[in-house]
């Protein structure tokens, strides 16, 4: 079974130079339930029309945001923090994988995440992803033979420390991306990008579907000449599958700060609809991109 198989992705033919990379790429399936997902931009916050309303939202927000200073005609919370502008925040909301802890893209030091009851390997190595809302991204690669462990993050923004109302504020530059850990005896970076370029669509700038933002741009971030040079020729080898450029940016990964720990595994532990989805590997069910 291919690794597009056991991502829960389908193919309808593969080219005769790899037995998986595909000559027509279709992304994963949609949401079965027939609801319709809600972006989480457009959560919105009532302001009222008077004076004391106001003032009452502010509050709120201000409690909510930890921001202090913003105009009072901003109508939602995404509003309110773009309008106070990006900012280091003081504390991280989890584990950051720093440039200096990668060695030679091997980490020094454990990486938390989605054990899937694999050790920890010596010889492991990293690479980053962002391919639109890293749920289902995350989903995709905990299903890959080789895969030892995920996380989903920011990554290549301007301010430390970012919490995911910043970067659903689009004011900070961070990519919502995946951190994958990875047994290249097992499974190569190649066959890992052409999941990749098979999970999404890499030729729309800053939106994957209905989530549109800075932080739903493609990318892929390396840690070693030697993977800078395999994504750059996997990415011209899938420009062939595509009618329009890939805007995909290729570039040195930076330090990686771990999301909040309920985004984590967030469809494999039920998402929106509290539903599981199945991590194993090899598990080729399709994948539910909001639970």
């Amino acid at each position: 079974m291919s690794a597009f198989v056991a991502a829960g992705l389908s193919v309808k033919r593969l080219s005769s130079s790899s037995n998986l990379r595909p000559s027509s790429l279709i992304r994963s399936q949609t949401p079965s339930s027939g609801r319709t997902a809600v972006p989480c931009k457009e959560v919105e916050v009532n302001i009222k029309k008077s004076f004391v309303g106001k003032q009452l939202a502010l509050k709120n927000m201000t409690r909510f945001t930890g921001v202090q200073d913003a105009p009072l005609q901003v109508r939602s919370i995404f509003e309110f923090i773009k309008a106070a502008g990006p900012r280091d925040n003081p504390e991280p909301v989890g584990p950051i994988i720093t440039v200096e802890s990668v060695v030679d893209g091997c980490p020094s030091v454990p990486i938390p995440g989605d054990l899937q009851d694999s050790p920890q390997s010596s010889k492991s190595m990293l690479v980053q992803f962002g391919a639109g809302c890293f749920w289902s991204v995350e989903l995709v690669f905990q299903r890959i033979p080789g895969v030892l462990r995920t996380a989903v993050g920011y990554t290549q923004g301007t301010t430390k420390n970012p919490w995911y109302r910043d970067v659903c504020a689009d004011i900070t530059n961070h990519v919502e991306a995946v951190l994958v850990e990875y047994d290249p005896a097992t499974i190569s970076l190649d066959e890992l990008l052409d999941v990749f370029w098979a999970k999404h669509d890499p030729t729309t700038p800053n939106r994957q579907g209905n989530d549109a933002g800075s932080q739903y741009r493609s990318g892929v971030y390396y840690y070693t000449e030697d993977q800078k040079k395999a994504i750059e020729k996997s990415l011209a080898a899938a420009q062939k599958n595509f009618s329009r450029p890939i805007v995909t940016e290729v570039l040195p990964a930076k330090d990686f700060y771990y999301a909040e720990d309920y985004h984590q595994q967030y469809l494999a532990k039920g998402g929106r609809w509290g539903k599981p989805q199945s991590p194993e590997k090899m598990c080729n069910d399709p994948i539910r991109c909001y639970g």
